[in-house]
């Protein structure tokens, strides 16, 4: 009976985890006082999957594809963990979640603590780029003016000399243009008069 009774007070102060994990942090000690507001100890599954999810824009969502690496910082832990992009959704309101996955997390890191991401990714290239103004279009073909130097009857010239070309690529500023340009070489961006091959002056303003 004494055996039994020994047994009964052990497995009434045992915890037991339903699952294998880890201990984050124990706030019991022998003999205190407990509540049911203040939990006793903080575990953490072994196989969660934690993540990081955080909202963009429709433009921003562009910037990632699935499984992009991503840098991920814990400020409150002040570690620097990596993770990857393991899911890109809306939300029920519409809004657009990317959903990072860490990779291998150490132990202390929980559910609810505030993350800091940041990443790399490189763009595409584009090896000539001109202001948007500098493209003219006749057609349904895209032209720029280049300007080069002549040995005239008089001295040097201006000439102008259309140059087809393929733009790649543009926003409100910048053209990206498909055509045999160095640094230099010399285009005319702007101009108050209609403008054909040939002879030209340029005015400084």
């Amino acid at each position: 009976k004494k055996i039994e009774k020994k047994q009964a007070q052990i497995d009434a102060s045992t915890m037991v985890a339903s699952e294998t994990g880890y201990v984050i942090s124990l706030n019991a000690q022998v003999g205190m006082t407990t509540n049911a507001i203040e939990p006793l100890l903080t575990f953490r599954k072994a196989h969660d999957d934690l993540q990081v999810v955080f909202n963009v824009t429709m433009e921003q969502a562009s910037w990632f594809a699935c499984d992009d690496k991503v840098n991920i910082k814990i400020p409150m832990l002040n570690k620097a963990l990596e993770g990857r992009v393991s899911e890109i959704r809306a939300d029920q309101n519409g809004e657009i979640n990317v959903i990072l996955s860490l990779v291998d997390p150490p132990k202390d890191v929980l559910t609810g603590q505030l993350a800091e991401v940041s990443f790399v990714k490189m763009t595409d290239y584009f090896p000539t780029l001109v202001p948007i103004s500098a493209v003219r279009s006749e057609g349904g073909r895209d032209y720029i003016f280049r300007v080069e130097t002549v040995d005239g009857g008089f001295g040097d010239e201006l000439r102008l000399y259309k140059m087809y070309v393929t733009v790649t690529d543009e926003d409100e500023t910048y053209a990206a243009i498909d055509a045999e340009l160095s640094m230099m070489d010399e285009i005319v961006t702007e101009s108050d008069m209609e403008l054909a091959g040939g002879r030209v002056k340029m005015m400084d303003d």
